[in-house]
């Protein structure tokens, strides 16, 4: 009986620390997306910015699925989860502050064989 207390109190206390270590490189990633937003408002490579983002959201999938993803209606949400919503709203936010900067619209070039000078038809296409 006493083996078993021990065996449940050592779970939890793993349970504790594990949360805690997530809690904290989560931090870390709420501090990259900051220096993303700053980097993006110096006026950095955008296409940059768009791949840490895509690899910060890679991990943040990561550390939910290793987390196990929380209900939505669950009161009891531990600080990792709630550190996880909070780095994906504001990755979201960058992403879309960075796709309404660099989404105007499309150029295309098409090269119509039929015509003897090669024509070069130019169309362009509206973004919103």
């Amino acid at each position: 009986m006493v083996f078993l207390k021990l065996l449940l109190i050592l779970a939890f206390s793993f349970s504790a620390l594990v949360n805690h270590s997530l809690a904290q490189t989560v931090k870390a990633l709420d501090i990259k997306v900051l220096n993303l937003e700053i980097s993006y408002k110096l006026g950095e490579n955008v296409f940059d910015i768009k791949n840490q983002a895509k690899d910060i959201k890679n991990q943040l999938f990561y550390h939910e699925y290793q987390l196990g993803t929380p209900i939505s209606y669950d009161e009891q949400w531990s600080k990792s989860e709630q550190a996880i919503l909070n780095v994906k709203m504001k990755l979201k936010a960058l992403e879309e502050k960075v796709k309404f900067e660099g989404d105007w619209g499309k150029i295309r070039l098409k090269l119509d064989p039929k015509e003897h000078y090669r024509k070069i038809n130019l169309k362009y296409q509206y973004g919103f």
